[in-house]
């Protein structure tokens, strides 16, 4: 069993084992996952 919290390490975990990985540019994110982030996602909406 694979105990992976971070996006990036299931991303190394498949790159290491010899998958192709490709990206997408979506312009300007917010990663949410603390409080203070949901207050910058709303900064963000007002620009």
């Amino acid at each position: 069993s694979l105990n992976m919290s971070k996006m990036r390490s299931f991303q190394q975990f498949l790159l290491d084992k010899g998958n192709l990985l490709l990206g997408f540019d979506m312009g300007k994110v917010i990663d949410i996952d603390h409080v203070n982030d949901i207050i910058a996602a709303g900064e963000m909406l007002k620009e």
